[in-house]
């Protein structure tokens, strides 16, 4: 990192904190104004990496994330999965765990602070690939694989849409997004093949791929934990979409 990239750190991360700052009174409030001013300007002409901490764990990801604030309003936010993560490896001490829209690795980030599950990532978005593979070295045990899980390998429509820390693929005709299948992934990463976590999160596509897959999950049995918000998907879809715990239920 260079000099200057060091100081665009260290200013991002002290006016990310002064905007998280909490309290009620006149001064407290004052500054989160003047901080949250001061971070929309910033990111008008930088994006620079910050460090977050994640139970304990230091992770990497670009100053407009907006993690940082998620966890400042609900510390728990996320603790969820990490301890359904230990709860299954309680059981199942050599399990293995699938991430599907990893995002930087937060998630992972979140599943070692309760267990050593070995993880595979699968991030497709040139923006939060390179804080992935170097948080997957400071978390540990972690495989990282660079595509977008779709319904069929290929190319589909639309082009990629990333906003504070979340990307989703959104229509476009004149753009395409080159997709795989969890099954080809998967046949990269043999270690995987029998995963006891597959954990899904790519804003408003989840239904779908789960749709998709479900001889995997009938054959594998995995716990499957997924984003289901009707907000984020197509209007024309949320019916069918919303049959998808009716395939599930089908799968056993």
């Amino acid at each position: 990192m260079t000099r200057r990239h060091a100081a665009l750190t260290a200013t991002a991360e002290a006016i990310g904190l002064a905007a998280r700052t909490q309290g009620q009174g006149i001064s407290q409030r004052s500054s989160r104004v003047m901080a949250h001013l001061a971070r929309r300007l910033m990111l008008g002409v930088a994006d620079p990496p910050i460090r977050v901490d994640v139970g304990g764990i230091a992770i990497e990801m670009p100053f407009s994330h907006q993690l940082p604030f998620h966890l400042r309003a609900h510390p728990d936010y996320g603790l969820n999965i990490g301890r359904l993560s230990k709860a299954i490896t309680d059981v199942l001490p050599h399990a293995t765990g699938i991430d599907v829209g990893a995002n930087v690795g937060d998630t992972a980030a979140t599943i070692r602070i309760y267990c050593r599950m070995p993880l595979l990532c699968v991030e497709g978005n040139s923006a939060f690939l390179p804080f992935l593979r170097e948080n997957a070295d400071v978390v540990g045990d972690i495989e990282v694989d660079e595509s977008y899980v779709a319904t069929a390998p290929g190319a589909i429509s639309g082009h990629v849409e990333t906003v504070g820390g979340t990307a989703r693929i959104v229509d476009d005709v004149e753009g395409q997004v080159t997709t795989t299948t969890l099954a080809e992934v998967i046949a990269r990463h043999p270690r995987f093949r029998t995963p006891a976590l597959v954990k899904i999160d790519t804003d408003g596509f989840d239904c779908r791929i789960i749709t998709a897959h479900v001889d995997f999950w009938r054959s594998q049995q995995p716990v499957l934990f997924f984003e289901y918000d009707p907000k984020l998907q197509e209007p024309s879809r949320r019916a069918e979409e919303a049959r998808v715990f009716e395939t599930l239920r089908g799968c056993g």
